[in-house]
């Protein structure tokens, strides 16, 4: 009969504790990552394709100090309000060309959305989607 005391008093312990605070997005997207799919929507009809095909190749790369590395370009990036904007410095980004994408991370995985743009390839209005899955 001491365990029913020694439980309720766990309880009442456990759900006083203040929640654990939630990971910043900076803290969450520091690792390797790798690309596993990247879909195109077409906004207009909302089809969706795989302009890359069913297993892409790629890595990205976000690095505690904010550097930010895929395949040739690199840069700087910003993460917060559920977003990272990366600033890049070269060679396939032009120099100071920003791109921001919507993040979401769930345990291993992480989405980046981009907002509606024109498509160079198809000249409508899309929006990218790049799943990537953690390596690190």
């Amino acid at each position: 009969m001491r365990r029913v005391p020694t439980l309720i008093a766990l309880a009442v312990i456990a759900m006083s504790c203040p929640p654990a605070a939630a990971q910043d997005l900076s803290s969450q997207i520091v690792g390797i990552w790798r690309i596993t799919k990247i879909e195109r929507m077409d906004v207009a009809s909302k089809a969706t394709s795989e302009p890359f095909g069913d297993r892409p190749t790629g890595f990205y790369i976000f690095t505690r100090a904010g550097r930010y590395i895929k395949g040739s370009s690199s840069g700087t990036y910003k993460a917060g309000s559920g977003k990272v904007i990366i600033t890049y410095d070269g060679p396939t980004g032009s120099a100071g060309d920003t791109l921001e994408r919507e993040v979401q991370v769930t345990g291993n995985v992480m989405l980046l959305t981009s907002e509606p743009s024109l498509s160079r390839m198809t000249g409508r209005t899309v929006v990218l989607t790049v799943t990537a899955e953690r390596v690190e």
